[in-house]
């Protein structure tokens, strides 16, 4: 008595966690940690009672924040890439009407929103209040454009 999960789940093996390619990612990250730590966290800039800049070191501070990124890399090596490997594997469910129909207007929808919105604005509020919306609107967007 085998359900369909299960014959899928045998027909395709998942590979196993390769130690050699953790290790290297950890390593990976803990350089990059270091390279971008160290200037921030492994130095802080102190003024003495002679109002002269002394250099001082934080190196425990910045083993610390070294030894969680290596850790990061290696729960995501051990945990999190296999997790996400039998996941993959899953068969989906077919996506809803609703949902297709959704993401093949809504990017026409939201471009010709954004192109006609500040005449909009202009129209509905005037000139002093538009420019009011269309800055903070266009910040925002500006925003979220570079966050992306």
């Amino acid at each position: 008595m085998h359900n369909r999960q299960t014959s899928i789940a045998m027909q395709t093996p998942v590979a196993g966690v390769d130690l050699a390619r953790a290790g290297k990612d950890a390593l990976f990250s803990g350089l990059l940690a270091v390279g971008l730590f160290l200037p921030l966290i492994g130095f802080k800039t102190v003024t003495n009672i002679r109002n002269e800049l002394i250099l001082e070191t934080r190196f425990g501070l910045l083993a610390i924040f070294i030894a969680v990124m290596v850790a990061a890399s290696l729960v995501n090596s051990f945990v999190i890439a296999p997790w996400r490997a039998r996941r993959a594997v899953r068969e989906r469910a077919p996506a809803s009407r609703l949902a297709g129909v959704l993401s093949k207007y809504f990017a026409p929808f939201a471009l010709g929103f954004v192109l006609i919105y500040p005449a909009l604005v202009f129209g509905l509020v005037g000139s002093t209040g538009a420019t009011k919306w269309i800055d903070n609107f266009g910040i925002q967007i500006l925003i979220y454009v570079m966050l992306g």
